[in-house]
């Protein structure tokens, strides 16, 4: 599901497939590197370049979250190390079994291990960090503004769950170069860490399939005919002021990831409801609707004072906005100027 979703919808969910992708198959390789099959002699260090991986996919993920940002080409040397160990081992592929099987009961495979985690621990602290860190700037901004509690949970257990990581890592390889006999137990640990942080995100992924889908409603059309819908004019004009109160009060719209579905399951109202109501009382679909009360609550940040030292951008994000090409396309289409050029006419600087 995550990866086919649209481009222009989830770019993050497709770094976070890669990421469950590359963490999944480095589980069933270390599996497979230890079964009793002759066929494990052949993938013997196959695994090793993978290790590299992990961690600036999960930087990448969290900065496409938090930024609305694409991938950009620069973004492939991030995977400079992994290929690196790559091109090393190439020549070790291509030995043959009886080397390979030789060689794993040598010195010289438990020097390259102590070599390789030293390397893949070094490598991986600063894209951990540096993805705690705005994972944290991201749940702070976002936990007050009605943003779904779901996507922030799972941005809060990724981010636990690489620090956690990143801890047994350097405890294990610690342990193993005091305790070398200690090796045959703590080579189980990252695995099973690797096992908790899948599961954990198929556990989110599970509760917030809508937003793994890339679902931000703005591929639901209209229903074309109402003749046999159940929403009678009472329950309509019932239905027609708790959306309102939603919108006007407790400011739903702020949800960078609310969608029809969403919206429907936190008021109450089935989403055929919901929809018919928007299409037929408010004569608008979901997106407009949505985006004409950002765009209303960006303009008064726009003109606020107290919003001046908060630049374009920010305000964008905290009005719900995931793209700033999608927040000047709205805004200059409901309003006839860009964000910078309205901004300029209330007399606040472009931070």
């Amino acid at each position: 599901m995550m990866l086919t979703t649209t481009r222009t919808h989830r770019v993050d969910n497709r770094l976070l497939a890669a990421l469950v992708l590359t963490i999944g198959v480095m589980i069933g390789l270390f599996l497979v590197a230890r079964s009793p099959f002759a066929v494990r002699v052949h993938l013997i260090r196959v695994n090793h370049p993978l290790d590299f991986l992990p961690a600036p996919l999960f930087y990448l993920y969290v900065r496409t979250l938090t930024e609305r940002s694409g991938v950009r080409r620069r973004d492939l040397l991030h995977a400079l190390p992994a290929a690196a160990c790559l091109l090393y081992l190439l020549p070790y592929y291509a030995r043959s079994a009886e080397y390979k099987l030789a060689d794993v009961r040598s010195s010289g495979y438990t020097d390259w291990y102590f070599l390789r985690a030293a390397a893949a621990i070094l490598i991986a602290t600063p894209y951990i960090v540096l993805g705690i860190v705005r994972a944290v700037r991201y749940v702070r901004r976002h936990r007050g503004t009605g943003a779904n509690r779901d996507s922030v949970r799972q941005l809060e257990f990724l981010s636990a769950g690489f620090a956690g990581v990143l801890v047994i890592a350097a405890t294990r390889y610690l342990v193993d170069l005091s305790f070398p006999a200690c090796m045959p137990f703590t080579n189980h640990l990252l695995p099973l860490a690797g096992t908790a942080m899948l599961c954990g995100v198929a556990y989110f992924g599970l509760r917030d399939s809508a937003a793994l889908a890339g679902d931000t409603g703005e591929m639901t059309p209209p229903p074309r005919k109402y003749e046999t819908s159940s929403l009678t004019d009472d329950r309509a004009e019932r239905s027609l002021r708790t959306l309102m109160r939603a919108l006007d009060v407790e400011k739903v719209y702020l949800d960078p990831l609310l969608t029809l579905s969403r919206l429907a399951a936190r008021i109450g109202i089935p989403v055929p409801h919901l929809s018919q109501l928007i299409n037929q009382r408010l004569n608008q679909n979901f997106p407009e609707l949505i985006n004409s009360y950002r765009v209303a609550e960006a303009r008064r940040r726009l003109a606020d004072p107290a919003w001046r030292h908060y630049s374009i951008m920010a305000i964008a994000e905290d009005v719900g906005f995931r793209s700033k090409s999608s927040f000047n396309d709205v805004f200059k289409k409901l309003t006839g100027m860009t964000p910078s050029e309205f901004r300029a006419t209330q007399g606040s600087p472009d931070s």
